[in-house]
């Protein structure tokens, strides 16, 4: 069975929608600020916190209206984080995982493409591969957004004694990871949308057969 340059473009398009977003959810999980904290204290001026490492601005002993160059600091996994980023750190780290599996399913499909004799049942990998892009990209959104909640009415978090200062922010604002965090899951969202109708239409139920006479 021939595919036609459309049939083949189309998982082609989804596989790299699905590729930026894995490659967003890796950055903002790792290493992209979720926070900006901003302090009235004499030893730091501002914080930007991520799931997994901190960065803070310290001052000038000496001057405390200076300040000097940003520490960036990364989180342990012995530190006792606060229940809200614990989970945080929990669901994009099976996001990512899950946008990776789909991922590999989609790739599967388009070998099968590219095959001189395609499996008949190729269109499970994409259906496959777009179901897991559909959770991955719900668990990235209900996590960006909660974040995003969270800093919205100021929610205090009781961070572990090795997190400095352990005061409240005077104020607070949203980090780069949070609007990236929503790029990310509308590039998954196209990509989920491209497989499954993909999928649905490579069906045998679909497919219109030639009648012979």
């Amino acid at each position: 069975m021939a595919f036609t340059f459309s049939e083949i473009s189309i998982p082609i398009l989804a596989l790299i929608f699905g590729g930026v977003s894995f490659i967003i959810c890796n950055l903002i999980t790792d290493s992209m600020p979720w926070s900006v904290w901003h302090y009235n204290n004499i030893n730091i001026s501002t914080i930007w916190l991520g799931l997994w490492n901190y960065c803070y601005l310290p001052r000038d002993p000496e001057n405390p209206t200076t300040s000097l160059e940003k520490v960036c600091v990364r989180m342990s996994w012995t530190w006792k984080f606060p229940p809200v980023l614990s989970l945080s750190q929990d669901l994009m780290l099976l996001a990512t995982v899950l946008e990776g599996v789909g991922l590999f399913f989609t790739l599967v499909g388009l070998i099968c493409m590219f095959r001189r004799d395609p499996c008949p049942e190729l269109y499970h990998c994409f259906l496959i591969g777009g179901h897991f892009h559909a959770v991955g990209c719900a668990i990235v959104l209900v996590t960006v957004s909660w974040n995003w909640y969270l800093d919205s009415v100021t929610q205090r978090f009781i961070f572990p004694i090795e997190f400095l200062p352990q005061e409240k922010p005077v104020n607070r604002d949203v980090g780069s990871a949070i609007p990236l965090g929503l790029i990310s899951s509308l590039f998954v969202l196209q990509s989920e949308l491209i497989l499954i109708f993909h999928g649905c239409n490579l069906s045998p139920n679909n497919q219109v057969h030639p009648t012979h006479v």
